[in-house]
């Protein structure tokens, strides 16, 4: 991830597609160039049948970069 001061990317959910809740924010200080794994647990979220994750990039298109690799969304049971 490249971002530069005032840069920024999110992760939001939803669980009726309208209310977002923001998740994990990235920042200058998360941006060192290494690749990083994330479990986010949305455990605290009602996994509906319109349940969404949003992934928004706040950041200058001149040249910045955000990689997402690998996304999975999994029930961890009733």
């Amino acid at each position: 991830m490249s971002l530069e001061p005032g840069d920024a990317a999110y992760v939001l959910v939803s669980s009726d597609g309208v209310d977002r809740r923001l998740v994990l924010e990235f920042t200058p200080v998360d941006a060192d160039g290494q690749y990083r794994f994330y479990d986010i647990d949305l455990s605290a979220y009602q996994m509906t049948a319109g349940f969404t994750v949003y992934f928004y990039s706040g950041l200058d298109p001149g040249g910045d970069q955000w990689h997402l690799d690998d996304v999975e969304l999994v029930a961890a049971g009733p």
